[in-house]
């Protein structure tokens, strides 16, 4: 339902205004501030109703965390040791796997954006039109299962780290794949904003006579023209990531388990009735009444299980993409809603048939991905107003001495912004919100009101009871609060405290006030 509004303007500022548009950036900018701060309210108030608000702070222990010895503490508590400088060292290795994957990941990048220049600045060959970008559309389908592959390893280097509690364990792999999607999905276009446009007539020449010392034979084939930066190559850089991106996701996700899961039950099938397992399958024959129960159980136990952290990590990234690069290509927003309108079923479809039931986990929000949001909110302030500021009034000639005052007045006005959401809802609330709020000050007003009525009627304190705790001894400083045991007492103490403060207060009056006298004379 957010994805309305931006979907809305965007379709208008690309009827009506111009490219890069400043107050389609804007707007954007306060979409982003604003849904920000409305979802962390939207997760309180849902854990409100689901009855799961704080249910993070309870710190079992995973069950696949591997303790090396049981400690018992002084108060009898049974803790699970594992050394933290063992755990401290497992962690070092993702360093050295963020920089490999990086930079190995940066040069494949690198090198598809070199040849994409290549193709569209310098080739004067046939197919030209089509081959331009290619390398991009190739790019930009490898980029999911590369994306799979970098997370698969993640999750087992976090595996191997050893966290001992579920939400250690997931802020680890939600920072691993945070950073790796950031590379794999963001580093073309920002090269294409930031070094192709401003430094493209140095780059296209080099790449231009490298090629031609390596492979002479294409010398005629290259272009011997000036190189001319192209201000459209950012936009449709966007256009062909954001879309083959989301096809090629829609595939993997829908399709291609599916075809899997088919071929995998027919080879299991032909298995069974070309080998001994059928021989096993003989041995035992199943209750006619069961047979239909049976048979979903053993389909169910073929499926693979549901990873909720994989819709939660395709939503960030589509933030992503509006909060850095919405005003390049203003369409991206409805591209995303009828994207997430298709998803949104294809998602039923899968839990009900492609994987197992999923098993009901409790928690009370997305966890370590509103950092990520956070984040990206940030980033989005510096580089929209970056890209505008560069491309918004003429692309060929930016204007890089005033992109530091660009970028410092943007990202302090969202911060003002942004303080500025979160006072509004935090004073406002949601429905659960102040439910819970009324709740509360009901709950104390009974207390007090209980405690009147209990005074009054004389239920409070019994006389023997209160001769008692006279006669307890009491030492050192307990022995303030055998002072105000009778009824009374305190408000007494409270009233001879407010006479006291006024009698201060007047002779204070009376002091300043001969003061001024004495100054006018």
């Amino acid at each position: 339902m957010f994805l309305t509004f931006p979907a809305l303007t965007g379709v208008i500022t690309w009827l009506f205004l111009s490219q890069y548009s400043l107050a389609y950036a804007i707007l954007t900018s306060i979409w982003c501030s604003v849904f920000l701060e409305y979802w962390k309210v939207q997760e309180v108030d849902l854990s409100i109703r689901w009855n799961t608000r704080g249910v993070n702070k309870s710190k079992t222990n995973r069950p696949e965390f591997k303790y090396e010895r049981i400690l018992v503490e002084a108060n009898g508590r049974v803790r699970h040791y594992f050394p933290k400088w063992k755990h401290v060292a497992r962690q070092l290795l993702q360093i050295p796997f963020i920089v490999l994957a990086t930079i190995v990941l940066g040069a494949i990048i690198c090198c598809v954006f070199a040849v994409e220049i290549l193709i569209s600045e310098a080739y004067n060959g046939p197919y030209q039109f089509y081959l331009e970008y290619l390398p991009t559309v190739l790019l930009a389908v490898a980029i999911p299962y590369m994306s799979s592959s970098l997370e698969g390893v993640a999750e087992a280097l976090t595996q191997y780290e050893n966290h001992r509690t579920a939400d250690q364990h997931e802020m680890s792999l939600t920072q691993k794949i945070f950073l790796l999607n950031i590379i794999t999905n963001y580093l073309p276009i920002l090269l294409t904003a930031f070094v192709y446009v401003p430094y493209g007539h140095v780059v296209v020449p080099s790449l231009k006579r490298i090629l031609q010392r390596l492979l002479p034979s294409l010398e005629t084939r290259l272009s011997a023209e000036a190189f001319r930066s192209d201000p459209n190559r950012l936009r449709n850089e966007v256009i062909a990531l954001t879309v083959t991106g989301q096809l090629s996701s829609f595939f993997e996700e829908n399709v291609l388990p599916l075809i899997k899961h088919k071929f995998l039950g027919w080879h299991r099938a032909y298995r069974r009735a070309h080998s001994k397992d059928a021989m096993l399958l003989r041995l035992t024959t199943d209750d006619p009444d069961e047979l239909d129960f049976l048979k979903t159980c053993r389909n169910q136990g073929t499926l693979p299980q549901y990873n909720v952290q994989d819709d939660i990590a395709e939503i960030v990234l589509q933030f992503g993409y509006l909060a850095l690069f919405a005003p390049v290509w203003p369409l991206i927003s409805l591209g995303f809603l009828i994207n997430n309108w298709i998803e949104l079923r294809s998602d039923f479809a899968k839990i009900c048939f492609e994987h197992r039931r999923p098993a009901p986990t409790r928690a009370d929000g997305i966890g370590p991905w509103v950092q990520s949001l956070e984040m990206l909110t940030w980033l989005g302030s510096i580089i929209t107003a970056a890209v505008v500021h560069l491309f918004g009034s003429d692309a060929h000639k930016p204007h890089w001495a005033t992109l530091p005052v660009t970028i410092f007045v943007s990202e302090h006005i969202l911060l003002v912004l942004r303080s500025l959401a979160r006072w509004i809802f935090e004073r406002f609330g949601s429905e659960q919100i102040r439910k819970e709020r009324d709740e509360r000050y009901a709950r104390r007003l009974s207390y007090l009101e209980t405690m009147e009525a209990n005074r009054q009627a004389g239920l409070h304190l019994s006389p023997a009871e209160k001769e008692r705790r006279k006669s307890v001894l009491v030492l050192g400083s307990y022995s303030f609060w055998r002072k105000q045991v009778d009824d009374g007492m305190s408000a007494a103490a409270g009233l001879r405290l407010i006479n006291l403060a006024k009698e201060w207060d007047a002779e204070h009056a009376d002091i300043a006030e001969e003061k001024k006298k004495k100054k006018r004379k």
